[in-house]
């Protein structure tokens, strides 16, 4: 009996260690399983972050572009607009009308895709980006609305434009400045 007591104790002694053992094995197991998901999901955020910086890259570009665009529009518009003192034949005014009205289209389409782009500002952010886009779009809709009124009606006097596209190039200065250094951060 006491070998049986013996073969006993050394079967539970035996399980136990090969318990603690397969215990430490798992522990080293979740602790491995851990380090890999912290490693994957760092790496998620690092992809994450260069493609949130991609896209406010992108949005930062296009929104530039887009104003750029509208103010060349709004120079079109101005530009074509005959003096008072003027006389055109028919021909002349149906053929400038339809081409001031082909430019005014291409500013309120330009003008849809800046509120786009700047919806996809607010979404990447940060605040200061956003409210330097929101002083880019004012300005842009005050000098379309100032070409498109004087041109719509000839007994406007005529605008200042060097104070409106001057307002425009001080808004794109300043989201330039604001957006640069969220442009090249890790934020």
């Amino acid at each position: 009996m006491d070998e049986f007591m013996a073969a006993l104790a050394g079967a539970a002694i035996g399980g136990g260690f090969t318990f603690a053992g397969a215990l430490a094995q798992a522990r080293s197991a979740r602790a491995q399983a851990d380090a890999s998901r912290a490693a994957a999901r760092h790496q998620a955020d690092v992809a994450h972050m260069q493609w949130v910086r991609s896209g406010r890259g992108s949005a930062c570009f296009e929104f530039l572009a887009l104003s750029l665009d509208l103010a060349d529009q709004a120079f079109r518009l101005h530009s074509w607009r005959e003096p008072l003192g003027r006389r055109r034949n028919t021909w002349d005014r149906m053929r400038t009308r339809r081409a001031e009205a082909k430019v005014e289209n291409a500013v309120s389409a330009t003008l849809s895709q800046m509120r786009a782009t700047l919806a996809v500002l607010e979404l990447y952010g940060p605040d200061e980006i956003t409210s330097a886009a929101h002083r880019v779009e004012r300005a842009c809709v005050n000098l379309s609305m100032s070409v498109e009124g004087w041109v719509r009606d000839p007994h406007l006097p005529q605008f200042d434009w060097n104070t409106d596209l001057s307002a425009v190039r001080r808004a794109r200065a300043d989201f330039s400045e604001a957006a640069r250094p969220h442009l090249d951060s890790a934020v």
